[in-house]
Formats: C-alpha cells, sequence, structure tokens
C-alpha cells in the first residue's frame, strides 16, 4: 500500500488531501508530455550524454548564462552573510562548516591526499576543485522561477525553487555523482538530471554557483577520498517548472526510488510562523542546506533580514521538535514494555 506525503504551504510535512495521479491518469495524458516539454530548455540528446559529452550552448543562451552569473557575482553579500554567521553556532554542522572562513583541510591515505584551502565564503574555486587529486565530485542543480501566484489570494508566493525529498529521508537538490574519468561535471549533472527528473538539461559552465567539500559522514569516511559537492542553478519560466514537475512523477526511472517527489521551497513566512522557518527545520543532506541559503541570498531570492528571522524561528522549532520526540519515544517504549498477554485457549 502506498501512501502521499507532501510539504504543505506552511513548510510543515504531512499528509496532504491530493493524491499525485499515476503514470497514465487523465491529469497528466501521455501523449501530451512532449506538449509540455520545451524543446529549447532540453537537449533530448541522449546519445551526447551517455557518452560523457556536454552538448554545444548556442552562443545567445551562453552569452545570457555568462552575463546574469557575472550580475549575480557582483551583488553584495559579504554583510548578508556576516549576519547569519551569528546564528552559526547553533545551527547544525553542515552550515557551520561551509561558513567558517578559511580551513585547511588535509585527509586521504598515501594514495589519496589532498590539501586545500577554503575560499573566505566557505567554498573552493572550480580550479580548486578540479585540481584536487583523489576526490570524488557530485553536481547538483537549483532550479527556480518567479511567480506571481497568490497564497490563499493575499500572501505573494514570489519565486518557485525546486528540491526534492530522497530516499534516504533527507532533503536535497536534483544531481548526483559525476565520474571526471568518463564525463564533464556538466554532462553528469545532466546525466542525472534525466534519471531522475525524467527530462534532459543542457547545463552550462555558466551555471556553476560554488564548490564546496561535504562534511564528512562518520569518522570512518576521514580515511577515504573527500566529497566535493559542485552546485549550480538554472532560472526558467513557471511552464517549465510545472514541466519538470510532471515530467519527475511521470518519466523519470528513479521516481519512487531514489527520488520519493519533487518539493517546493516555501519562501513566504505566515502569520503563525510558518513557511521558510518550517521548512529549514527539516534535515537536509550534506551541503544542501547551505546551498539553499547562499543562493536565496545571492540572487536576492529572499532579503538577508527574513532570512535571519527565519532561520531564528527555525532554531525555536528544532527545541520544540525534538521535545515532541522525546515525547514519543517515551510513549513507544512505555507500550513496547507492556507485558504480552497470550489469547485465552478455550475448550
Amino acid at each position: 500500500m502506498k501512501s502521499s506525503f507532501c510539504c504543505n504551504c506552511s513548510g510543515s510535512l504531512g499528509f496532504g488531501c491530493l493524491v499525485q495521479p499515476r503514470l497514465g491518469s487523465t491529469a497528466f495524458p501521455p501523449t501530451k508530455r512532449k506538449e509540455q516539454t520545451d524543446p529549447d530548455l532540453f537537449s533530448t540528446n541522449r546519445g551526447q550524454l551517455s557518452r560523457g559529452r556536454n552538448p554545444e550552448p548556442r552562443p545567445a543562451e551562453a552569452s545570457h548564462h555568462s552575463q546574469a552569473l557575472a550580475t549575480a557575482r557582483a551583488r553584495p553579500e559579504a554583510g548578508s552573510l556576516s549576519r547569519i554567521r551569528r546564528l552559526s553556532s547553533s545551527l547544525p554542522a553542515t552550515f557551520r562548516t561551509c561558513l567558517s572562513g578559511r580551513r585547511k583541510h588535509t585527509y586521504g591515505d598515501g594514495n589519496h591526499s589532498c590539501s586545500s584551502l577554503y575560499m573566505a565564503s566557505g567554498q573552493l574555486s572550480r580550479a580548486e576543485a578540479l585540481a584536487c587529486s583523489g576526490c570524488r565530485h557530485a553536481c547538483h542543480v537549483m532550479l527556480y522561477c518567479d511567480t506571481n501566484t497568490l497564497l490563499f489570494g493575499s500572501i505573494p508566493i514570489r519565486h518557485i525553487v525546486l528540491m526534492q525529498m530522497r530516499f534516504d529521508g533527507l532533503l536535497g537538490f536534483p544531481g548526483g555523482f559525476v565520474n571526471l574519468s568518463e564525463e564533464s561535471l556538466e554532462a553528469g549533472l545532466g546525466r542525472e538530471l534525466l534519471e531522475e527528473l525524467g527530462v534532459a538539461f543542457q547545463i552550462l559552465e555558466e551555471d556553476h554557483v560554488d564548490s564546496c567539500f561535504a562534511p564528512a559522514s562518520s569518522p570512518a569516511s576521514s580515511t577515504s577520498p573527500r566529497l566535493i559537492t559542485h552546485f549550480y542553478t538554472k532560472k526558467m519560466e513557471e511552464g517549465q517548472i510545472r514541466a519538470v514537475e510532471t515530467a519527475a512523477v511521470t518519466t523519470a526511472t528513479d521516481h519512487g526510488q531514489e527520488v520519493l517527489g519533487m518539493v517546493r521551497v516555501p519562501l513566504h513566512s505566515t502569520k503563525g510562523g510558518g513557511g521558510l522557518a518550517s521548512f529549514l527545520s527539516h534535515s537536509f543532506v550534506g551541503n544542501a542546506r547551505f546551498q539553499l541559503l547562499h543562493t536565496l541570498l545571492r540572487l536576492h531570492l529572499v532579503a538577508p533580514e527574513e532570512l535571519r528571522e527565519a532561520l531564528a524561528r527555525s532554531l525555536k522549532i528544532q527545541a520544540r521538535a525534538s521535545e515532541e520526540l522525546r515525547a514519543a519515544l517515551a510513549r513507544v517504549e512505555g507500550k513496547t514494555n507492556l507485558p504480552h498477554h497470550s489469547p485465552a485457549h478455550t475448550g
């Protein structure tokens, strides 16, 4: 039996009143899937992706991405990051690691070692990341768009940002591991997106935002090759975002397995303090929480003060959640410790 679980408008996870239609349902007829996909956005040349080649960008598209990226990088963000850094002592280790400034990392055995300096913002440059000997690489992308939609007819949603619920119960961005001996970063990311979203994207080097060491998942991993995560952003039209959400459910091979569903990040705040604050209190994989926060600031999708308030509320939400989990654990343990009564025998 399959159940439908969703992230509602308050940023909290729960059971929804609507169930996503299955493949072949009347809501998303298979004959119309191609019509919902913009051929100018999605590269359908799967042969190039399978051979590890990144499709050549069109001159106009490459110029557009170069200008957009240059504008984004020129925006001042040091002040915004410094204000958020004041809260970092109470935030999860993933976020603290990426905000910690210059830090030297030396790890691995005699065959796999890498010593590198973090940049002041906590990331590596693309060149430093690619030069890291023995490192593993993973690429992820944030797909987003602007929208004029109002929640309940009064709360501006402003932007749609896509993330996904992973097989391990953690929130993350679409993407995955890339083998640089067989494919480029962008070609590998395109391959992963085809599997997870059901459409092949043309990801450009100009879409690259930053690279960062992923936090060690366990003490044993300190002796294994470290993982570097590469993050990309791609702005789309609202109709294209909807097409991606449809394809992720109806055509993606990873749906229901590695990917349990697409999630929109609620960037708004409700009167009760829900929305972005509640969403940030959930569990994220690797650097995903920092990647989200850093990109929201970089692209001016959320004002720094709004983000600071959301983080402060998120900490309080996590504290309440911890109390609720302890109470739930006590109730479960109380039930499991009850003496077992065998059914009475008659006759």
